[in-house]
């Protein structure tokens, strides 16, 4: 992954136009509704085939890759795109890519504990479910440190009511 060039969106948005406000979101949803109608094979970051190792990726089909470049690789931790002095390919070898899911249910189960139907469990500990959540808020909200001020961070939070 590489930074791109240009300057973030959110230092323009206020002095833009209404108009060219308007015309951005509709060029941005429409690039998310091609990319969206995309079916792709499995849960993962897009790659350049040539930068996965060929036992992490899942490869594309030709419909979709007409050129046999890219395909569907470990999804990375978020801490990855922070800025770092620290040269990342230097660390390669020790980046968390994540879990490698290739299928929406076992996605599912494993995020959301469901059972194989994607039923939640009638013993489901609320309690629980809270600690876990204040833990990931505090951990969430030490990734986002470099990014965004605390109370930027905790309105992305989504699940800040639990």
């Amino acid at each position: 992954m590489e930074k791109a060039a240009g300057v973030p969106l959110f230092e323009q948005w206020g002095k833009m136009a209404e108009i060219d406000k308007l015309k951005l979101r509709k060029n941005l949803t429409g690039l998310e509704a091609q990319l969206a109608a995309i079916r792709l094979p499995a849960y993962g970051g897009l790659y350049r085939r040539a930068d996965v190792n060929r036992f992490q990726r899942q490869e594309l089909s030709r419909s979709i890759d007409l050129f046999n470049l890219f395909c569907i690789g470990p999804s990375c931790d978020r801490s990855f795109s922070a800025d770092s002095a620290v040269d990342v390919s230097t660390q390669s070898g020790d980046l968390d890519q994540g879990p490698s899911w290739h299928e929406v249910q076992q996605l599912a189960q494993e995020c959301l504990d469901t059972d194989t139907e994607g039923w939640i469990v009638p013993q489901f500990n609320i309690e629980e479910k809270r600690r876990q959540n204040r833990k990931l808020l505090s951990l969430y909200m030490k990734q986002m440190a470099a990014e965004k001020s605390p109370g930027e961070a905790r309105a992305l939070w989504q699940f800040l009511g639990s």
